[in-house]
């Protein structure tokens, strides 16, 4: 007889290799989703897993989207990342926890059925590849180095970044001499932009030159552009804006990637169209200004407790702000639940329970 654990463990199993479609939902999957340049399959149907780099919780049935299905005598496709994410909308994938990135496209080739056997020559080939030794001190490797520290600066994958060097910097790069070594000693926070790297090169333990490079740096993001000019302190919504493609070397962090995001929010300035959106071009209405008087509640069993504070700080709803009893002057960690309103934050009413 089944248990009732080894009736679930078959249930999961069967679950993770069926394909995902449109009728199943994954808004609880969070990850990372790469795409690939080139794939190939061998069956009709085309999924995730074969077109990219899927990692994080839930990867197993996300990777089983079936993205196209290869018509009778189509011999290839190609996957865009627009399509990949209207594929993925399809699913109930939340972007909010799901992160897109990789190859703007992917061509998909179909494995012939009737490919003839290989055959193994059993005399060696009339001309072999050349061997010849790898100069791993070479100009390339001093590019290679550099990609690898932008990599590390701004922990995006260099599929992800678009790197570009000025004609001062590519004749730099081709003059490094074989058998120096070199030390590079990038100086940026952020990894964008104009990033300052000066080189050193060694013969032995020598310093025979120095020399600065200056690349300049953009990350790409499948994220939300403005589709409208929004004025200051207009409210926002999710068509206001698309979700697209776009390289930029901002150094504000990671933009929207949700059209939802900007639900119950207003502009804090002016944004054009075509303007790349961040969290803080839209934000929350702030509900308590520092200064403002508000009534503060905290609740104890079957009693509610109210008292009169001093906001120290400003507030939107939700968060979490610092206030001063109006009568014992003590300060309290306060959740701001509206205007001239908060309760007290949960973690301080635990420290005060006996």
């Amino acid at each position: 007889m089944l248990t009732r654990g080894l009736l679930a463990t078959l249930f999961a199993v069967v679950e993770v290799y069926q394909p995902v479609t449109a009728a199943d939902s994954l808004s609880n999957v969070s990850g990372s989703v790469r795409m690939n340049d080139l794939a190939e399959v061998g069956g009709a149907d085309v999924i995730l897993n074969d077109v990219a780099r899927v990692e994080g919780d839930g990867a197993s049935a996300l990777g089983a989207v079936v993205l196209a299905t290869f018509e009778q005598d189509q011999e290839s496709t190609t996957i865009t990342l627009t399509t990949l994410r209207a594929k993925l909308d399809g699913v109930g994938v939340n972007w909010g926890r799901v992160t897109l990135g990789g190859f703007a496209s992917c061509t998909v080739h179909r494995k012939a059925t009737d490919a003839p056997p290989i055959v193994v020559a059993s005399e060696p080939a009339v001309a072999v590849n050349p061997v010849c030794d790898v100069d791993l001190n070479s100009a390339l490797t001093l590019r290679e180095k550099i990609t690898q520290d932008i990599e590390r600066l701004t922990g995006a994958d260099r599929h992800d970044l678009r790197i570009t060097f000025t004609d001062s910097d590519e004749r730099d790069l081709a003059s490094t001499k074989p058998g120096v070594r070199f030390e590079t000693q990038p100086s940026s926070k952020s990894g964008l932009g104009r990033v300052p790297i000066v080189v050193r090169c060694y013969d032995g333990t020598t310093r025979v030159r120095t020399f600065n490079l200056a690349p300049h740096v953009e990350r790409r993001f499948l994220a939300l552009v403005a589709g409208v000019n929004i004025d200051r302190g207009q409210p926002t919504s999710p068509s206001d804006a698309e979700v697209r493609e776009v390289y930029t070397d901002d150094v504000r962090g990671t933009p929207l990637t949700d059209p939802n995001d900007l639900v119950g929010r207003v502009a804090t300035s002016s944004i054009k169209a075509g303007q790349l959106l961040f969290s803080n071009d839209a934000q929350t209405p702030v509900a308590i200004r520092r200064g403002d008087k508000l009534r503060v509640r905290t609740f104890v069993g079957s009693l509610v407790i109210a008292v009169d504070a001093r906001a120290l700080e400003d507030g939107q709803v939700g968060q979490v702000i610092r206030v001063q009893n109006a009568q014992s002057r003590t300060e309290l960690a306060v959740k701001v639940t509206g205007s001239s309103e908060a309760v007290v934050a949960d973690e301080q009413v635990k420290e005060q329970a006996p």
